[in-house]
């Protein structure tokens, strides 16, 4: 329910901290990670408008929140802008996201998912060739991972030490390992509840949910294990302004 759909009050604490100490967060809260995923389910069997479409109501059924509306909106700019042979810039995509986000809602301007995801896409917009042209030693799958995730890290850090106050030096392992995991998870998830009343499929997907979740709660008790601990920023930032960011 949490990495699927951003429902977190299955969760316990326990659970909670796991995810902060390994820097995967943003998977139990419905991200452009997610719409991602979603959309290039939906593109490999649905036309470019149902899935557009559907990727729109999976983002409204799961709390529209402000990245996966800055993930939607960059999608549907980027299949158009092919569609209607335009050269696409990631920068512009990027800051036409952003205005109509902040016109519909002027206050996400101090709200840190709005924030983050934005300097997440940020990053790598700037610095994923770069990284992906140094790391070029790696196998492909590897270096796509690391640049990604160093590269959506380079810009997001600095502003969760700022505003959250800790840090996660255990993201690569959690990127690396359990990432790639959870977005089968995703898929299936919303599988299953589009065949929920179908029988012999929901129960099949659910078989195959309970095993890769085994594999993640075994990956995940080994990772925490041995990730170093979180880093606490020693950052002063006003107890109102703190209040003020995180409400």
């Amino acid at each position: 329910m949490s990495v699927a759909f951003g429902d977190t009050s299955y969760l316990s604490m326990e659970d909670k901290y796991d995810f902060k100490k390994l820097g995967i967060v943003h998977v139990i809260s419905v991200s452009g990670l997610h719409m991602l995923i979603i959309f290039k389910a939906l593109e490999s069997f649905l036309t470019l408008e149902i899935s557009i479409i559907t990727a729109a109501v999976y983002a409204v059924f799961t709390g529209a929140q402000a990245a996966t509306l800055r993930s939607l909106i960059m999608i549907i700019i980027l299949k158009l802008s092919k569609k209607f042979s335009k050269n696409h810039d990631a920068f512009s995509a990027l800051s036409m996201a952003a205005m109509i986000l902040l016109m519909a809602k002027p206050y996400y301007v101090i709200d840190i998912g709005f924030a983050l995801s934005f300097l997440s896409t940020l990053g790598i917009s700037l610095f994923y060739k770069k990284l992906s042209r140094i790391l070029y030693r790696f196998p492909d799958k590897i270096n796509e991972s690391l640049s990604l995730t160093l590269s959506a890290q380079s810009l997001s850090m600095p502003y969760v030490l700022f505003t959250i106050k800790n840090f996660a030096l255990g993201f690569l392992l959690g990127d690396l390992f359990l990432i790639p995991m959870y977005s089968v998870v995703v898929v299936l998830s919303n599988i299953a509840l589009v065949t929920c009343f179908i029988k012999p499929i929901f129960n099949v997907m659910c078989m195959l949910i309970n095993i890769i979740m085994a594999a993640i709660n075994g990956g995940t008790s080994l990772l925490v294990k041995i990730s170093p601990p979180m880093v606490l920023s020693l950052i002063h930032i006003s107890e109102p302004t703190r209040l003020a960011l995180i409400s």
